[in-house]
């Protein structure tokens, strides 16, 4: 399944970019992370507690790939639970235009084992729901009030 969009912040791209690719910020925007673990600071472990599947954690694996600060990165994650296996690719670019970002990303979510009932067009929506709640709270996060 694959879903994208835009959206513009009024805040520095260098601060955008940070809250996307630090491994703390990032697993605060990030719907059921119950904790993080660092290996590196393009590498940790997030434990997830995802909004379906009930009574299921995944272990997520994220990695930093093809970072180019401050504008361009892709994050990798993939995890498995009894059962169920996850993979999540996303892709962000900046621009600054005047006094803010605009951002343009896309992410492809790859189900297998008993998460796959709940693949295709039932879940897309769920999905870009909390596409949309991760993006408010980055806005929260990086726009000064």
């Amino acid at each position: 399944m694959r879903i994208e969009g835009t959206k513009r912040f009024r805040a520095p791209r260098e601060r955008v970019f940070r809250a996307l690719t630090d491994p703390y910020e990032l697993s605060e925007l990030m719907p059921g992370v119950q904790r993080v673990e660092l290996k590196s600071d393009d590498e940790w472990i997030a434990v997830v507690k995802p909004p379906f599947g009930r009574g299921l954690n995944l272990k997520l694996d994220l990695h930093v790939t093809d970072r180019r600060d401050p504008e361009h990165a892709r994050l990798v994650a993939w995890g498995k639970s009894f059962g169920a296996r996850i993979s999540i690719e996303t892709e962000f670019e900046l621009t600054e235009d005047g006094d803010g970002t605009d951002m343009a990303w896309t992410a492809d979510v790859g189900l297998a084992g008993l998460l796959v009932g709940l693949g295709g067009k039932a879940l897309e929506p769920a999905a870009r729901h909390q596409a949309e709640r991760a993006m408010e709270r980055l806005r929260g996060r990086v726009e000064e009030r």
